[in-house]
């Protein structure tokens, strides 16, 4: 079996939150994730993503930081409060270690750096679920 069809296999029952303000990003990303996940939902912003968690449960939480009306870093840290375990990666265009450490000790599990391929993504969610 190959890679991808074992990632779909451990992800089929899963869900999974993806919060991008950039539209072709969010639509790109969100139609590969749509392949692994039983259901995906997406929002445009750190608020409408924070919205949507309120409203439901999600074994995986993927979101950009710098967003309007709500940033990555405070959506976390909201969702943290209601769920502590939740699993977040996050997306960034930052690869300063002081970003970097600061999102560990947030209790972020991966950091993604953009740009996003397929192979990047894949590889995270290995990471991820294992």
């Amino acid at each position: 079996m190959n890679e991808i069809a074992e990632l779909a296999e451990i992800t089929k029952n899963k869900t999974v939150l993806y919060v991008e303000d950039d539209k072709d990003i969010r639509l790109n990303v969100t139609e590969l994730l749509s392949n692994l996940f039983k259901e995906v939902s997406s929002a445009v912003d750190g608020l409408e993503g924070l919205n949507h968690y309120k409203n439901n449960s999600f074994d995986y939480l993927i979101t950009d930081i710098k967003m309007p009306k709500m940033n990555g870093v405070t959506m976390i840290e909201e969702i943290l409060k209601i769920n502590p375990n939740q699993l977040i990666v996050i997306t960034t265009a930052h690869d300063e270690d002081d970003y970097l450490e600061k999102f560990k000790s947030m209790g972020v599990n991966h950091v993604l750096q953009k740009p996003i391929t397929f192979d990047s993504l894949l590889n995270t969610l290995k990471e991820i679920v294992s």
